[in-house]
């Protein structure tokens, strides 16, 4: 990146962020249970490895049973709490 560039990157990044400071959103807040399973889930180092792959993939997931059939090759079997 041209240093021209790359100090209007960072001068426009400190702008968003001094705008944002302070600001709460709910966006990425979960419940409280839906918090406890999502710990609960990433101690377990087998399942957040699964987790994880199946992230990855999922955006070029074509449909619900594709879906369905990548949750069951991703998170079926030992490891899964």
């Amino acid at each position: 990146m041209a240093p021209d560039l790359e100090e209007r990157v960072a001068k426009t990044a400190r702008q968003i962020a001094a705008l944002g400071e302070g600001e709460s959103t709910s966006v990425y807040r979960m419940s409280w249970a839906s918090g406890r399973l999502l710990d609960r889930a990433m101690a377990n180092d087998a399942f957040r490895t699964r987790l994880l792959r199946f992230v990855d993939v999922f955006p070029v997931l074509d449909g619900d049973e594709d879906v369905a059939r990548h949750l069951e090759e991703h998170l079926d079997g030992d490891g899964v709490p």
